[in-house]
């Protein structure tokens, strides 16, 4: 079974003065009235089912990431014990998910992103999902050809 990760665990710091520590940019009505992890859950609601799509975040945000998803199962949304980096969360989701499904496939996401167009997405990634099945073992990682140099972007 495939499940989607989002990441959504952020400590406002990199969209100041907007967003805070309380109320990440991942949590900010910034579009139209949506949050980036509203966005972020609604690019994958066409290829994942709801059940099958967990969100990490920040143990202060958990109540705001079930304000802003409230379709999410509660058991959906996880509170991470301590907040690390990436590949911890990445850790804790891929031990959650194999205690709920040993034959688990996981995409992870990040909700503070912006992708579009989303068919375009979409389409990535069930072209990912498919070479998975093919190829349980495989590591797929989408990336973004940088237009400048930054090290506060995270690129691969």
């Amino acid at each position: 079974m495939h499940y989607a990760v989002i990441m959504a665990g952020g400590s406002g710091k990199r969209l100041w003065p907007l967003s805070r520590q309380k109320r990440p940019k991942q949590v900010l009505k910034l579009l139209g009235g949506e949050t980036l992890l509203r966005k972020c859950y609604q690019r994958l609601e066409g290829i994942f089912e709801t059940e099958n799509i967990i969100v990490l975040t920040n143990a202060n945000f958990v109540e705001t990431v079930r304000e802003d998803l409230p379709e999410l199962p509660t058991g959906n949304v996880i509170a991470e014990p301590a907040m690390r980096d990436t590949a911890s969360a990445i850790g804790l989701a891929a031990t959650i998910l194999q205690q709920r499904d040993a034959d688990a496939s996981m995409a992870v996401v990040t909700a503070d992103q912006l992708l579009e167009p989303v068919e375009a997405f979409q389409q990535a990634m069930r072209t990912a999902l498919d070479f998975v099945e093919e190829h349980p073992e495989a590591l797929l990682t989408f990336g973004i050809k940088p237009t400048f140099p930054s090290t506060q972007l995270d690129y691969i």
